[in-house]
């Protein structure tokens, strides 16, 4: 073996023992609206198949009328869906929300997300609960400062 090449090839192992850097992982907090909803959900649908970390809250609403958010239970699976017929779309989660104080819910944790199709044409998205990545980094998003796209 030549001079230096005991380091050269101790170097290359290494490097190839050494894990590939991830990606940072999205994590959003703060509070999603009506008006930052569609900036939120293009996020998500941008993270298709990625884990995400979230602790946001959404305000309870009802209306199920053009531009308002309308949140809700049932059979134990919370959804949030966005009417729009430009780009409407709807949010589901088994674990991780929580209803708080009678005005909103909290939805807290860490997901990969699942887009898909609710079979009516709407874009929609599955959090699947999923443990992060050790070690990941993240890039953090105030949900405040997401502007109504």
């Amino acid at each position: 073996m030549k001079p230096g090449g005991l380091s050269l090839l101790v170097a290359g192992l290494v490097a190839l023992a050494a894990p590939a850097s991830a990606e940072d992982v999205l994590r959003i907090k703060g509070a999603v609206n009506y008006r930052n909803y569609p900036a939120f959900a293009k996020l998500l649908f941008e993270a298709a198949d990625k884990p995400v970390a979230l602790d946001v809250t959404i305000p309870l609403d009802n209306e199920e009328t053009e531009g308002h958010l309308s949140t809700f239970v049932l059979d134990g699976q919370f959804e949030v869906a966005f009417h729009s017929s430009a780009d409407g779309s709807k949010i589901y989660a088994d674990t991780g929300f929580e209803f708080v104080d009678e005005n909103y819910y909290a939805l807290k944790g860490d997901f990969v997300v699942q887009p898909g199709d609710d079979g009516s044409g709407t874009r929609s998205i599955m959090l699947e609960p999923k443990a992060l990545p050790k070690g990941a980094s993240f890039r953090e998003v105030d949900a405040a400062t997401l502007e109504e796209q």
